[in-house]
């Protein structure tokens, strides 16, 4: 036998058990795979996921911004964060909180009082989409005589722990890097924040010979 058939038959051998090896891989890792959607789907914890992620999701997309409980603060609080404030060392007139763009400032002030005009007036047939028609547009300069930063207060928040916020912190962080404005930052923020509580929650739900 010459030479040249033996290395042809040398690679073809090694080409073999390298596609075995990888056929071996795959098998493994659907198998496990398909381990884990059966024990999905073989009790409530499936549907807990798809109703907790759908609802979720719908929720934060549906309901405007600052509208939630208390959001503005809780918002303000995690922005803090962000901008690397461990400790609410500012205060104004006895009141805790954090200086923010006057950009960031105008946002927040016509998100929380578009909510409450349509709270107050939507039983006259006010629209929601209405008000976002006076959606003020991002200005690249502030206005002579205009303050570049704005004082808003914590109200409440300021004693929140940063474990507590830890995936809206994240959020928050991801949108100012991305550069987002405040509406699409606080919808990231809800969404990171429904897929956290609802893994948080299922976890809790699992066996510890599961989890080991």
């Amino acid at each position: 036998m010459r030479r040249s058939d033996i290395r042809a038959q040398t690679v073809s051998v090694r080409f073999s058990q390298d596609e075995q090896s990888e056929m071996s891989r795959q098998y493994v890792f659907w198998s496990r795979l398909s381990v884990v959607f059966s024990r999905l789907e073989s009790g409530p914890a499936f549907f807990f996921l798809l109703f907790s992620l759908a609802f979720g999701s719908a929720i934060s997309i549906v309901v405007p911004p600052l509208r939630g409980p208390d959001e503005i603060a809780h918002f303000l609080r995690i922005y803090s964060y962000t901008q690397g404030g461990l400790l609410p060392v500012t205060e104004v007139n006895g009141r805790k909180g954090i200086f923010i763009k006057s950009e960031l400032h105008s946002q927040l002030s016509f998100f929380k009082n578009a909510g409450e005009r349509f709270g107050q007036n939507r039983g006259q047939g006010l629209r929601y989409d209405d008000i976002m028609k006076e959606y003020p547009q991002p200005r690249g300069t502030v206005d002579q005589g205009e303050q570049a930063t704005k004082f808003l207060p914590f109200a409440g928040t300021e004693g929140y722990s940063p474990v507590a916020y830890a995936p809206y912190i994240l959020a928050a962080a991801i949108g100012n890097l991305l550069k987002l404005d405040f509406p699409n930052m606080l919808l990231l923020m809800r969404l990171l924040g429904v897929i956290t509580s609802t893994a948080v929650a299922r976890l809790a739900q699992m066996p510890t010979s599961v989890l080991g």
